[in-house]
C-alpha cells in the first residue's frame, strides 16, 4: 500500500517539476524574444553590409577617375604659377626710365606694384592691394640714395 508520506512526497515532486516547467518556459519566451530582436539587428547590420559593400566597389571603380580629376587640378594650378611668375619675371625685366630729380629733394609716397611669387600668391590680393607703403629718401647729387625707411601701415 501506497503511505501518506510518500504520496505527499510526490506531490511535492510534481510541484517542484511544475514550476521548474514554468520557470523554463519564461526563460525559453524571454531567450526566443531576444532571438528574434538579434535576428533583426542582424538583418539590418547585413543591409548595410551590402549597402556599404556596393558603395566601396563603386568608390573603387572610380578611384581612377578621382585621381586623374585631381591630378589635372593640380597641373592646372602649376600652369597658373608657371604663367604669373613668367609674367612677373617680365615686369622685372623691363627697366624704369628714371626721371630727372632735383639735388637734395625727398621723394614720398611711393606705392611699388608688388612682386608676384610663391609667397605672395598666396596672400590675397585685396591684403596685397590694402598696404599702403611709404618711401623716404634723401637723394644725393650723384643719384645715390642716402638713407631710406619703408614704413607699412
Amino acid at each position: 500500500m501506497i503511505s501518506l508520506e510518500q504520496v505527499q512526497l510526490l506531490e511535492h515532486k510534481v510541484e517542484t517539476a511544475v514550476a521548474k516547467i514554468a520557470e523554463l518556459q519564461k526563460e525559453n519566451d524571454f531567450l526566443r524574444s531576444k532571438f528574434s530582436e538579434l535576428k533583426v539587428q542582424y538583418d539590418e547590420l547585413q543591409k548595410m553590409d551590402v549597402e556599404r559593400s556596393s558603395k566601396l566597389s563603386l568608390y573603387e571603380q572610380n578611384q581612377p577617375r578621382i585621381e586623374e580629376g585631381i591630378m589635372k587640378a593640380l597641373e592646372r594650378l602649376n600652369n597658373v604659377e608657371d604663367s604669373v611668375l613668367r609674367a612677373s619675371a617680365v615686369t622685372s625685366e623691363v627697366p624704369e626710365q628714371p626721371q630727372p630729380v632735383e639735388q637734395n629733394q625727398t621723394v614720398q609716397n611711393i606705392t611699388p606694384n608688388p612682386v608676384v611669387d610663391a609667397y605672395s600668391s598666396a596672400a590675397p590680393a585685396s591684403m596685397i592691394s590694402s598696404l599702403n607703403i611709404t618711401s623716404q629718401s634723401s637723394i644725393s647729387p650723384a643719384g645715390k640714395t642716402d638713407a631710406q625707411q619703408m614704413d607699412i601701415f
